[in-house]
């Protein structure tokens, strides 16, 4: 599927588990989704949702200046029953950001 949402902030981790020694790399995707209702009986307002994706992913996000407005395709995760991002393109930025 394909989703207009506000991309926030990418950014990139790699660092090795102090308990376990495995390396732990991959990229974090702050966004807003901007068809999620603005407000419920618990919550005001907009959460920003964070995604995590392969360290590779990291590459969508160069020279892009962000905060902008994307699209973001993704699939569902049907185990977890999350979405999953697979990628972002035609990267709007926002005027004076």
């Amino acid at each position: 599927m394909i989703e207009k949402v506000l991309v926030l902030a990418a950014s990139i981790y790699d660092f090795t588990d102090r308990e376990t020694g495995e390396i732990r790399r991959g990229t974090t995707v702050h966004v807003l989704p901007l068809d999620q209702k603005s407000s419920n009986e618990n919550t005001i307002g907009i959460k920003p949702t964070k995604f995590s994706m392969s360290f590779d992913d990291k590459d969508i996000f160069k020279g892009q200046t962000l905060p902008a407005y994307a699209e973001m395709t993704w699939t569902m995760d049907f185990n977890r029953m999350k979405p999953v991002p697979v990628g972002f393109e035609n990267f709007v930025p926002l005027e004076g950001a």
